[in-house]
């Protein structure tokens, strides 16, 4: 399979049949697809509860590919279904309704907005050559890349608010990344440096009606730890 590009990959936990691991899977017709399960509610700018799908722009993590591997797209033009990344659909902190996060994880903590301007001035660079590997891995999901340990000026331009997040990290640390304050900036600023719809009606206005597209349902997700449904796109993209 060739996976090129940015691309999103809709995801839904499901329940019924679904393939073993180590089993091809097999297409799942759009007019026998039952006791579908979302992951979670999503609620519009309204305040409308819509029923949600996750939406998650894949960084080829290897957990993502071993999923999207299942489906066999096999494709070499795979166009390009990204979102204009210059207007966010949703604002840096702004959340969504769902299951209330544990008061004790980091990013649960109020008040980031406000820590990272009592930091003062940012560093232009960062060096995260010393963090262990699943810190490494979250600074590179961050900057858009699968490998590297150092972030110049340009990459932390380029990556946005992402990249001002790895900056406050840093300068919490005092010149290390802390991993904490780390997590808290990619809780606050996930939804506007992916644009994602703020509602389903915002996603189908602009992917189309994901139920329409060909499903595979994978029984055992690693990403998940669970079973996970994958919707791929008319266009071949999953």
């Amino acid at each position: 399979m060739r996976v090129q590009g940015s691309f999103l990959i809709v995801f839904v936990l499901a329940s019924g049949s679904a393939i073993g691991c180590g089993e091809e899977p097999t297409p799942v017709p759009a007019d026998t697809r039952e006791d579908r399960q979302v992951t979670r509610d999503l609620v519009s700018a309204d305040g409308d509860a819509q029923e949600a799908v996750e939406i998650i722009e894949s960084d080829l993590s290897e957990e993502v590919v071993s999923d999207i591997a299942a489906l066999d797209v096999g494709r070499s033009d795979v166009a390009d279904l990204s979102i204009d990344m210059s207007v966010a659909a949703v604002t840096c902190g702004q959340g969504f309704t769902g299951p209330a996060l544990d008061e004790f994880v980091p990013e649960a903590e109020p008040g980031y907005a406000d820590d990272v301007a009592a930091l003062g001035t940012l560093p232009a660079s960062v060096d995260y050559s010393g963090l262990f590997s699943i810190q490494m891995s979250t600074v590179n999901y961050m900057l858009g890349r699968t490998e590297g340990t150092f972030a110049s000026e340009e990459d932390l331009d380029a990556a946005g608010p992402m990249g001002e997040a790895i900056r406050a990290a840093a300068a919490a640390g005092g010149g290390q990344i802390d991993y904490l304050m780390l997590r808290r900036g990619l809780h606050h600023n996930y939804y506007c440096s992916r644009a994602i719809p703020p509602a389903l009606s915002a996603f189908r206005a602009t992917y189309g009606d994901y139920e329409t597209w060909t499903s595979t349902d994978v029984s055992c997700s690693r990403a998940k730890d669970g079973p996970r449904r994958l919707y791929v796109h008319p266009s071949g993209d999953a």
